[in-house]
């Protein structure tokens, strides 16, 4: 129905006309960095090199409160490399443009490989332009080729 109206799937559950995309839910999406305000709020930063996550007091109340005292969110909590690996396997094959090889293998070069042979030559993901995608049907079981792109 979205196609049949020009809306065309830019992530596995959102649509949008060509260049109408949620720009705020890409920067999820293509791990990069935001700033989460407010009760509960969660968020993502690149400090030299290393990426942390921040959240927030999650209840109103509590939130306010601590933002009073000068403490309204829990610090910085660093993330590893393998899990923000992870983390851009995650989001990033949920998106139509998929997930930058050459930036992934940047990050952890140490990790070991993903693993496309069996869904490439299943029909489940293509390889294109430094670019890992899902294929139409790919898009339809994505969490399970999410597990098995990243099992050991």
């Amino acid at each position: 129905l979205c196609a049949e109206r020009g809306l065309g799937a830019y992530e596995i559950s959102n649509f949008a006309r060509a260049g109408q995309e949620s720009r705020h839910n890409l920067v999820y999406w293509q791990s990069g960095d935001w700033v989460g305000v407010g009760p509960g709020a969660h968020g993502r930063l690149t400090i030299d090199g290393g990426r942390y996550g921040t959240e927030a007091v999650a209840l109103p109340g509590p939130w306010l409160k601590a933002v009073q005292d000068g403490r309204g969110d829990l610090g910085l909590e660093g993330i590893s490399l393998s899990e923000w690996r992870e983390e851009m396997v995650l989001m990033g094959v949920r998106t139509v443009a998929g997930i930058d090889l050459s930036r992934l293998n940047a990050i952890c070069p140490s990790a070991p490989p993903l693993n496309t042979a069996r869904l490439v030559d299943d029909g489940m993901i293509f390889v294109a332009g430094g670019r890992l995608q899902l294929t139409e049907e790919g898009r339809l079981l994505t969490n399970s080729i999410i597990a098995e792109l990243l099992r050991d």
